[in-house]
């Protein structure tokens, strides 16, 4: 199953056989000249979408051939339906197929759209699906009862569908858009990957011996990122996928009310929150993002570090063991520590610290057990792990936090301590296991 076809419009074949959802699903087909002009005819509101990705591509009908292309970084007027044609075939990318629909009929309320986005969790194929989230794209939505009892069951039998032909698909996000006459449209679904953060964060947030350990984390809207700038003043936004701290941006609430955007060493004052929002829009949110608490990091000569935690098997047999450990200190003035200015030894960095009161044996004892009782738990759902990188945080009191688990970790950092036993212990704990994997197939 692992190499077929997860893009959009699979994704809307799959969904369009089944006759409890073909009712509420989009007019869709694939973007080409013919189904541009035809949808331009039948449709005043149409979006072009990549069958991967987030970035979509609005046209509006001003009038009768005259047309306003929305992209994530320019507005466009055009006339003509081959003015529109061509503009699009340069914009569009071109080593994937793209899909083309109908807007959800009066799926606008003033200037924001009316969705509301929810995540679908299973541990594993035999597994019921679970709504794990649900939240609305905007603050202002107020669904009745039966719409949310329409929207759950829609949403339930879409993870049904799609997770019967996917079967290694553990989480699910589905985008509900709403019209005027209460009518309820499938607006998207996306899969993700096990690499994904949000499949991981729900992975572990089940487990109620690690649940504490995750910072609160949701997917990114204008309704979940003002939130959580209200209730913890600071927050993280970070891709779902990608590693190396790419993307990475850091949202402040100043005292006067405005807000801060930081990444890497640059900083930027927004005056409201819409102005903030539509900037981030425009150069992050091609991607699906999280947002995420922010946790005051403690530090290591006023520099806030954390700390990375390899935990590999030698076998599939063998238990999980820890072969490395080291805190990694951020750079003068950046976000993250993947930019790191020093690395120590997990014991030798904890002395160092700013951690008020420093039991620093217990501190790694707890490191050890939250991130081996983690990897036991993902490995439930994902047999193949063997060697999995934490990124760990700890606040000034000492507090363990898990940040992210990469899959595939960079493991050179630890070559740049001066006593290279760990890293010698990672590559060649990583050497037995492919050897293990070796003598099990003959």
């Amino acid at each position: 199953m692992s190499t077929i076809s997860r893009g959009k419009w699979k994704q809307y074949q799959i969904l369009k056989k089944n006759e409890k959802l073909s009712t509420y699903l989009l007019d869709t087909k694939i973007f080409s000249i013919d189904t541009l002009f035809d949808f331009l005819e039948k449709y005043q509101n149409i979006k072009i979408t990549p069958s991967f990705g987030y970035r979509t591509f609005f046209v509006y009908s001003i009038d009768l051939d005259t047309f306003e292309i929305l992209t994530p970084q320019e507005k466009k007027i055009l006339e003509g339906k081959q003015a529109c044609f061509d503009y699009l075939i340069k914009v569009l990318p071109k080593d994937q197929t793209s899909i083309i629909q109908q807007i959800t009929p009066s799926n606008e309320v003033g200037d924001y759209i009316n969705e509301q986005i929810l995540t679908l969790y299973r541990p594993n194929p035999s597994s019921k699906w679970k709504i794990k989230s649900n939240l609305p794209y905007m603050n202002h939505i107020e669904l009745g009862i039966f719409q949310r009892f329409t929207v759950k069951n829609i949403c339930l039998e879409i993870a049904e569908q799609l997770g019967a032909y996917y079967e290694d698909t553990q989480l699910i996000v589905v985008t509900i858009g709403f019209d005027l006459s209460d009518k309820v449209w499938i607006n998207q679904t996306e899969l993700h990957p096990p690499s994904s953060k949000w499949t991981q964060y729900n992975m572990l947030h089940v487990n109620r011996k690690v649940r504490a350990n995750l910072p609160d984390t949701e997917l990114a809207t204008p309704s979940s990122i003002s939130n959580f700038l209200k209730k913890f003043n600071k927050v993280i936004l970070k891709p779902c996928v990608g590693q190396w701290g790419k993307g990475v941006i850091q949202i402040t609430t100043l005292s006067d009310g405005t807000l801060e955007y930081h990444f890497r060493k640059n900083k930027v004052t927004f005056q409201t929150f819409d102005e903030l929002y539509e900037y981030l829009n425009k150069k992050y949110f091609t991607k699906r993002y999280l947002v995420q608490k922010k946790i005051s990091l403690a530090s290591v000569e006023s520099n806030p570090f954390d700390i990375r935690v390899m935990v590999q098997k030698e076998s599939k047999e063998l238990p999980w063991f820890i072969t490395g450990r080291l805190i990694k200190v951020a750079s003068n003035n950046f976000v993250v520590t993947n930019f790191a200015k020093s690395v120590f030894p997990l014991e030798e960095g904890l002395k160092l610290s700013s951690i008020k009161e420093k039991p620093i044996l217990k501190i790694m004892k707890k490191l050890n057990l939250v991130c081996l009782i983690s990897s036991n738990h993902l490995l439930k759902s994902n047999p193949e792990l063997h060697r999995l990188g934490y990124d760990m945080a700890i606040d000034e009191k000492g507090e363990i936090y898990i940040i992210e688990v990469n899959y595939v970790p960079d493991v050179a950092m630890f070559h740049l301590l001066e006593d290279k036993t760990m890293y010698k212990l990672i590559n060649s704990t990583a050497v037995k296991y492919r050897s293990s994997e070796k003598t099990a197939k003959h």
